[in-house]
Order: C-alpha cells, then structure tokens, then sequence
C-alpha cells in the first residue's frame, strides 16, 4: 500500500467491509464442507460434524418448553472459534481479483485495497473486488452492512474515485479504522496518535478517580501498569512514528510520569522521560 502510494505514484483506495456478526452468523454447512476439503485428520473432522448435527436451542418457559433448530454459529471466544472462521474466509483471500487489487483480513475485518493510475481506474477495479467478494459473501449468506462499508483514499485525487456495490456509492471517509489501527490519507499515524493518547488520558483519569492521585499503591507498581498496559497500547504501531511526534509523545506520557515518580507539576517532562524512541525499540523486542 505504501509502497504503491509513493514510489509508483498511484492513487490508492481502501475500503473497509463490514461483516453483520461474522461468527455468529457463519453457517454450519459452510464449516463442514471446509472442513473436509482441508487437511484436517478425519477423526477431528467427524468430531465437528457430530457436533454440528442436529443442535437445538432448548429455553424452558411458562408456556412450556421452546425449541429453535440452530444453523449458524462460530464462537468467537472459543479455541476452534477462530479456526473454523479462518477456513471459510481463507476462501475469500484465494478469489482471482482485478489486477491492482488485493484483500486482508483480521478475524472478521476485511479491507479490500486497490491501486490506479486515474480516478476511473481506481473506482472501476475498487468496485469489481468488491463484486467478487460480494459472491463469496452471498455463497455462505454473511450479509454486507453497506452502511458501515467505507473507503479512505491515499492520493492528491480531488473529486476522488467512485465506488459503488449493489448500485450504492461506497461513503468516503477522512479516517478509517482497522483493529487496533486508526488509518489517515497521509500515512502519518497522527491521527492513530491523537486517538490513542485521548484513550491513554481516559485511563489516567479513571484510575485516579478510583484510587486517588497517587493510585494508593506503590511507584513501583504504578510504573509497571504504565510499561505492561498504557505504553503497549501507544506502541502499538510504534515502530511507524516518527521523531516529530515526540512532543505529542511526552504530552501523553507526562501525567503518568508525575503520578509514578510523584513530581512537581513543574517539573520539565524531560527530567522524568525515557525518550520514546528507546522505550519503543524495547518493546519491539
């Protein structure tokens, strides 16, 4: 994506599809047939189907005892949850996409991501990879939010490109939003930093709202529920910031530093800080 942005000089477009309760909604028939058609050891294979044979929803009621036959279902906290969700999707990443297409996914986020030379080309290979996923979707019936379906464009397009599926326009939008990631049409991650510094402060607040403004507990402790949640969490893309973020850095970091080294609030942030770059490299080991 980057690389296609600003060394090919390309306009980039990427859509973000919205799966209504993916695991929920993932039908038995379709984990079976994967199943299988995969790998998998037939006695676990059996196991499965067993177990996906025949599943009732039994509720005990005033009126007596209601039964619903259940057809769908892929627990996402489960051990095989994810697993079973990954050999249905896998189909979805092997379809034969337009060139200057291709697709991700994490669990049940997809980003379809497509490169043009023109503001036509663009939309017109954006449009046809969401067409070819739409037939995948509609083969397993997962049904599409087209409301919350959105695309962010990467390039100096004005008008930018026109996308649609199903005869409606796909919505632009100025921030996209993937698991864990806040995405800009800048590639900057000014944005991702801006909103995981606002999350960093609610945390800071709440925890002194619960314990006081010095926790109640000791500074060792404080300084290790910065590093093990509020520091990972910032960092979580730390690898891409770059030196000039470093201000917003210690804006963010300074009201934990003074509750775990317990600091005047006068006190410069550079007395206390651990300069990002470093605490970055660390935990990117």
């Amino acid at each position: 994506m980057r690389e296609a942005h600003r060394r090919n000089k390309k306009h980039v477009a990427i859509v973000s599809i919205d799966i209504k309760e993916a695991f929920d909604n993932l039908k038995y028939s379709s984990t079976d047939s994967h199943l299988v058609n995969s790998r998998c050891p037939q006695n676990i294979q059996k196991l499965f189907s067993h177990l996906l044979q025949d599943r009732r929803v039994v509720i005990p009621t005033n009126e007596g005892v209601a039964q619903h036959i259940q057809t769908t279902g892929c627990p996402k906290g489960s051990c095989s949850g994810s697993a079973l969700w990954n050999l249905v999707a896998d189909e979805a990443l092997k379809q034969q996409y337009p060139a200057g297409t291709l697709i991700q996914a994490f669990a049940g986020d997809f980003l379809s991501i497509a490169a043009g030379d023109s503001e036509r080309k663009l939309g017109a290979a954006a449009s046809e990879a969401l067409k070819i996923f739409e037939l995948w979707s509609d083969k397993h019936e997962l049904q599409i939010s087209r409301e919350k379906t959105q695309f962010l464009q990467l390039g100096n397009l004005k008008r930018g490109p026109s996308i649609f599926w199903g005869g409606r326009r796909v919505k632009r939008v100025p921030h996209l939003k993937y698991p864990g990631v806040h995405l800009d049409s800048k590639l900057n991650w000014l944005h991702h930093l801006i909103q995981k510094g606002a999350k960093a402060l609610q945390h800071h607040r709440q925890l002194t709202k619960l314990a006081g403004c010095t926790w109640g507990i000791s500074p060792l402790h404080r300084a290790q529920l910065y590093w093990s949640v509020t520091e990972r969490a910032i960092a979580h893309v730390g690898r891409h910031f770059s030196y000039r973020m470093q201000t917003k850095l210690n804006q963010i970091q300074r009201p934990f530093l003074l509750n775990i080294t317990g600091a005047y609030r006068t006190t410069p942030t550079e007395q206390n800080a651990v300069p990002y770059p470093r605490t970055r490299d660390q935990i990117g080991h």
